[in-house]
């Protein structure tokens, strides 16, 4: 059975889900995709997302259901739902950038 696991990145400071069928899958995954060692990829379970099928399909309002942030679509900053001004189902601004405008 396809799991979700999360790894943060100390890189980008973003965290990232992939679906595998074992926490050693998913690092092992991690580790190719990003070159780094295996043994410094630590994943944790997202059971939230194991509904969902790739990246892609995960709406914003659910990231912010589960506690997580999404990536302002204007300055790129992690933002959370009370911050967040939605621009429609796939993009939101933080609340500094609404204060741009």
């Amino acid at each position: 059975m396809i799991k979700a696991y999360a790894w943060h990145n100390d890189d980008t400071g973003f965290d990232d889900i992939v679906w595998c069928e074992t926490a050693g899958k998913a690092k092992y995954y991690i580790a190719c995709k990003e070159g780094i060692p295996f043994t410094d990829v630590k994943v944790y379970r997202v059971k939230w997302a194991d509904k969902f099928k790739c990246i892609e399909d995960i709406k914003i309002k659910d990231f912010f259901d589960n506690g997580w942030g999404y990536v302002c679509s204007k300055c790129g900053e992690i933002t959370f739902e009370d911050e967040a001004t939605f621009i429609n189902d796939n993009e939101i601004i933080c609340s500094k950038c609404k204060g741009d405008n």
